[in-house]
């Protein structure tokens, strides 16, 4: 799972606003809500949370996805949806296995 940058922002008694940035994965950040407000005295559901920045990353395909784009690369560009939706009229071409639908593998 990706990290993310959390700004954490809690109100403080004396009026202010006090805040910490966090680096975790969205499943940590219900911890690090909780430590920040048990450390300011305050309810974990007092405690805003603002998305900062997300990375985004792609990384090469496995054998089996790069044989599903391919194909998908060498099949006519008209009635691209229909097919991908399996509403396409005719003959229907078995697409592979790894793009999720039963056929036979290029």
């Amino acid at each position: 799972m990706q990290k993310r940058v959390y700004k954490l922002s809690v109100p403080k008694a004396n009026g202010g606003t006090a805040s910490k940035e966090v680096i975790c994965t969205p499943e940590d950040l219900q911890d690090h809500k909780e430590q920040f407000a048990e450390h300011y005295g305050a309810e974990p559901g007092d405690v805003g949370v603002d998305e900062k920045q997300f990375r985004v990353s792609w990384w090469k395909k496995d054998i089996p996805g790069l044989q599903a784009a391919n194909w998908e690369l060498k099949q006519p560009k008209v009635g691209r949806m229909a097919r991908l939706k399996q509403k396409a009229m005719g003959e229907a071409i078995p697409r592979p296995l790894a793009a999720g639908i039963q056929g036979v593998m290029c």
